[in-house]
């Protein structure tokens, strides 16, 4: 019996993932980026969304995690832990997200909004790396997309580890990595959105060669 088919759940969360990052990504380039309010709100549900089409998959396929509960529950959880962060900081006066906790760095605003953090960024994270081994194990996507998940807990993890350290420079190492996960993610959206597509791509290439 063949593989059950995840091409339009691929395409559609990876595409969701890899939109959901753009303001994340900018704001953590550019700090000064001006931010329109509920921009980065609204990036997380999508991201929650994008999340959910893969695990559950759309109606005719499978998701990327098989038949695993574990693995639904798995990306369910890292699905809306930043969409969790993203309204406990509009909600409370502390920043909860490493953009806004590396501006504050020092403050006790900073040390609390940092412990609410860490420990709605610890379920996320232990959840990342519950859904990168069961869709290594699901073997249903190919090629980078099957591993591309793998590296996001692990820089994830070595950031929160520095954020405990009660050293400045160290703990704003740490967002910095947390930081990178944004990137991370982008890639993996993209990774994705193009598992299996690449014949298809290299076919339309080779046409567009050879009628320019």
């Amino acid at each position: 019996m063949p593989p059950p088919s995840t091409a339009r759940t691929t395409l559609l969360g990876g595409f969701g993932i890899v939109i959901a990052m753009l303001v994340p990504l900018v704001g953590s380039l550019d700090p000064t980026w001006p931010r329109i309010p509920g921009s980065q709100l609204l990036s997380w549900m999508i991201f929650a969304v994008a999340l959910g089409i893969l695990a559950f998959g759309v109606p005719g396929e499978s998701g990327i995690v098989g038949d695993s509960v574990v693995g639904r529950v798995a990306l369910f959880v890292f699905g809306i832990h930043q969409l969790v962060l993203g309204i406990a900081s509009t909600v409370t006066p502390v920043p909860t997200d490493p953009v806004s906790a590396k501006a504050q760095a020092g403050s006790t605003a900073s040390i609390v909004g940092g412990w609410v953090f860490e420990a709605i960024l610890v379920a996320g994270l232990v959840a990342a790396a519950v859904a990168a081994v069961v869709i290594v194990r699901a073997g249903l996507l190919g090629g980078p997309a099957r591993w591309a998940l793998l590296p996001v807990p692990l820089v994830d993890a070595i950031g929160l580890v520095l954020l405990f350290v009660p050293v400045q420079e160290v703990a704003l190492v740490g967002a910095q990595l947390s930081e990178a996960v944004f990137v991370l993610l982008a890639l993996v959206g993209a990774a994705y959105a193009l598992d299996g597509r690449w014949p298809a791509i290299r076919r339309w290439l080779r046409l567009v060669n050879e009628k320019w």
